[in-house]
């Protein structure tokens, strides 16, 4: 395995006396960010309490059993970089995508978004010809698959069933999501605080398992943000059913659904911002997580975003140790900036999640020209620098 530490970030900054200062070395960079995690981490609202490891994990096959528990709680393990592909509106099999990193050992696998409706397309009747064509594929080129369930999507696409949408008792199934309100929406979000309909995507994800589960190449469940971009309470266009609170609540259900359906299948949650809440919510999240072996990450990689720096991101090292992390770099991450002016680059971004996050998954999205100039010849260059020693440590603990 190549030593990470011949990764060099030229340029990073800190704070001094209250004013942001270029660090040249990279001594500095694990921050420069991670100096301003731990104080944060020692001090602010996301702090939670030591998590219990999973009893059993298999690295690569080989699996050490951590307590006495039934072998049938044995979970599939293949860290590493995975290609991320975003939903098609114009294929449900973008395989030629996968065409750049089919060959490539030091891609472990793909990532790939499903529609609700076409999993459950009427009430009950589950149509999963589409994860298994997929699992086949995967197969044949020696990859992994980590699945997700689009829970939001863009209002030209009806991405959950019709009863969801009409019966009473899911309230509409959706609800506007607004990223700016300076901005016409163009999202809808399920609404993930209505019980019934977390029922309802509760035995899709029992469907699934009880037909993939035992699967060797289904690698993982990936639970969608936990950001809800809607009208907090109280403003205008607000449902009077939501709060953040109660939406917390209705994702610790999903996660006892997803803990009691993936017996041999990692689960993922992917962990941002809170919506109308505190943030300590996500932390909340994050136990609640981890103590039914669920792991998290995020959506997004912004090294130097202090929302996120002062949130979430200062959840991930009290939890490297303990539980399994991924992170993805989607669209937008490429179009940030450094206080300097300068975009954040890949290599940038790998030494971020490696070295502060902390994590053992990243899902890299497939647009270009970045991937093809920028992913694949760092993934070749660096093909495993995630931190093994979590691994390790959780094996053997």
């Amino acid at each position: 395995m190549k030593a990470f530490s011949k990764l060099f970030i030229p340029s990073h900054f800190q704070k001094v006396n209250g004013k942001r200062k270029e660090a040249s070395s990279i001594n500095t960079l694990s921050f420069t960010a991670l100096g301003f995690l731990t104080a944060l981490t020692l001090s602010g609202p996301v702090q939670s309490a030591t998590p219990k490891p999973p009893q059993v994990l298999c690295l690569d096959g080989d699996c050490v059993t951590t307590g006495a528990v039934s072998k049938t709680n044995k979970k599939k393990l293949h860290p590493g970089h995975y290609m991320l592909l975003f939903f098609n509106k114009n294929s449900e099999t973008p395989y030629d995508q996968v065409d750049r990193i089919k060959d490539n050992p030091n891609f472990k696998g793909i990532q790939k978004q499903y529609l609700w409706r076409n999993l459950e397309p009427t009430k009950n009747n589950y149509t999963l010809s589409q994860i298994r064509q997929d699992l086949d594929y995967v197969r044949s080129i020696g990859k992994q698959l980590v699945l997700q369930i689009m829970i939001i999507g863009p209002q030209s696409q009806n991405f959950l069933p019709k009863y969801l949408l009409n019966g009473p008792e899911y309230d509409g199934g959706v609800m506007v999501h607004v990223r700016n309100t300076n901005q016409p929406p163009t999202k809808w979000v399920a609404k993930r605080w209505n019980r019934p309909l977390q029922e309802r995507l509760g035995n899709l994800y029992d469907a699934i398992a009880a037909e993939f589960d035992n699967d060797p190449n289904l690698e993982a469940v990936n639970i969608p943000e936990s950001s809800a971009a809607v009208p907090c309470p109280g403003k205008p266009g607000a449902d009077p059913t939501f709060t953040a609170e109660g939406m917390v609540e209705e994702m610790k259900y999903e996660h006892t659904r997803l803990a009691g359906a993936f017996q041999k299948t990692q689960v993922f949650r992917y962990l941002n911002w809170m919506r109308c809440g505190p943030i300590s919510l996500l932390g909340d999240l994050a136990r609640d997580a981890t103590s039914k072996g669920i792991g998290f990450g995020g959506p997004d990689t912004h090294p130097w975003e202090e929302t996120m720096i002062n949130g979430v991101y200062s959840l991930y090292p009290q939890y490297s140790a303990t539980n399994i992390l991924a992170q993805s770099v989607q669209y937008r991450n490429w179009d940030r900036k450094w206080p300097n002016g300068k975009l954040v680059t890949g290599r940038e971004m790998l030494d971020f999640i490696v070295k502060d996050l902390q994590v053992d998954y990243v899902f890299w999205l497939q647009r270009q020209p970045q991937f093809d100039e920028q992913v694949i010849p760092l993934v070749n260059e660096f093909p495993n620098p995630f931190p093994v020693k979590n691994i390790k440590t959780l094996l053997t603990k």
